[in-house]
């Protein structure tokens, strides 16, 4: 018995210290699998020529019970059953269609808040979180700072460009310009943009820094502060938001301004399952070959493409980032956690375009023979990415 206790006693502290030590993607799963539990998923369904109405209303149709459960989405009128790819297309629609974000931080809409949209979308984005979606990757650095850690930037040290308010910039580089002679004038050109940060002084030319960092405060962080606390509120949903909390650093890449990954990180994620007949796969490394410099083209912004904006119904010129050809592969911009790695297939019999699962994920390519030709190849995958729904959220 003496030995049963102590044997007892060390392997609780053995799962206590494994606990305690979980990477935050196991965290995340867990939660993930609590809401697995329950027997039916909560079915979203949405018209994607109405998809930021509709989704909405589908989200704040939603119950406490229903935010239990997992999400599985149901685009009306279009085939395909949600294994995870649908689920990431409707979250990256959402963070685009919703004007709860502006520029790199938060609106300010008094209605929004009044209905608790900010809430609402922050409850959106942790499922997305908890689903395997990157997260929306809009907001500054120091927004996102002070959502994870609660913590203020010193205002000095932020750059201007980091402020995504045309007249708020014009103000704090011509009040940084201004000399003795002109600081009057700037004064008075800019002070009911002051006098909205709640600065009440006269303009000096003393006093040029004190402004500066009173503009940035307020349109970096102060003027969205009841968004941001709404938001926050949002992110409490299944205990996310003080998992998140205790990694900020990782945390972090879920809501900061977004970088796509590398070309090469891509093609290694995209694995390829070589014919075991050594002609087809001859042609099939050839194929491979041209995905790689594919992807090198993307990166660099080599590859353009006319497209007409369902946003502005105007044709305009879209010069292809990796996010576009993620969002047509996977559903979302980014590669995700949950997703170690996808398939290239080769389809040596059809003739038609690549097909995409973006749940699995994978890639099949057809017309082999084709596509051999580097030229040829460009425009199938192009044809893929500007023909899947989404593009242009990237």
């Amino acid at each position: 018995m003496e030995i049963i206790s102590v044997h007892a006693s060390s392997c609780g502290e053995g799962k206590s210290s494994v606990k305690l030590n979980m990477t935050l993607q196991e965290k995340i799963s867990n939660i993930l699998e609590d809401t697995k539990k329950h027997e039916k998923p909560w079915t979203l369904k949405v018209v994607r020529r109405m998809f930021a109405s509709t989704a909405i209303e589908q989200l704040e149709d939603g119950d406490e019970e229903d935010w239990k459960k997992p999400i599985s989405i149901l685009f009306i009128g279009e085939e395909g059953i949600d294994a995870g790819g649908l689920s990431r297309e409707f979250f990256s629609l959402l963070f685009k269609a919703t004007k709860v974000f502006e520029g790199n931080t938060f609106s300010v809409d008094p209605q929004l808040l009044d209905s608790k949209r900010y809430r609402l979308i922050g409850k959106a984005v942790g499922k997305a979180i908890i689903s395997g979606h990157p997260g929306p990757r809009c907001l500054n650095q120091h927004v996102t700072r002070y959502i994870l850690q609660g913590l203020e930037p010193d205002f000095s040290k932020v750059k201007t460009n980091e402020i995504c308010r045309a007249d708020a910039v014009k103000a704090i580089t011509d009040i940084e310009e201004a000399t003795n002679e002109t600081i009057s004038e700037v004064f008075n050109e800019h002070i009911s943009l002051l006098d909205a940060t709640g600065y009440s002084k006269v303009l000096t030319f003393e006093k040029k820094e004190e402004a500066i960092r009173t503009l940035k405060a307020y349109y970096l962080l102060y003027r969205p502060m009841a968004s941001i606390n709404q938001f926050i509120e949002g992110l409490k949903i299944h205990g996310l938001f003080e998992i998140l909390q205790q990694h900020p650093d990782e945390a972090a890449s879920f809501f900061s301004e977004r970088s796509f990954p590398s070309a090469d990180e891509v093609q290694a994620f995209f694995i390829p399952v070589f014919s075991k007949i050594e002609e087809e796969k001859a042609e099939e490394e050839i194929i491979i070959y041209n995905w790689g410099k594919c992807l090198k083209n993307i990166e660099k912004g080599r590859i353009s493409t006319p497209w007409l904006s369902l946003d502005t119904d105007q044709e305009e010129v879209v010069q292809l980032n990796i996010g576009h050809l993620l969002q047509a592969l996977l559903g979302c911009p980014n590669l995700t956690p949950y997703l170690s790695s996808g398939l290239i297939k080769f389809d040596h019999e059809s003739f038609d375009l690549p097909r995409i699962n973006t749940c699995a994920p994978s890639i099949t390519f057809s017309r082999i023979k084709q596509i051999q030709n580097y030229t040829a190849f460009q425009e199938a995958v192009l044809n893929v990415v500007v023909g899947a729904y989404g593009f242009g959220s990237a």
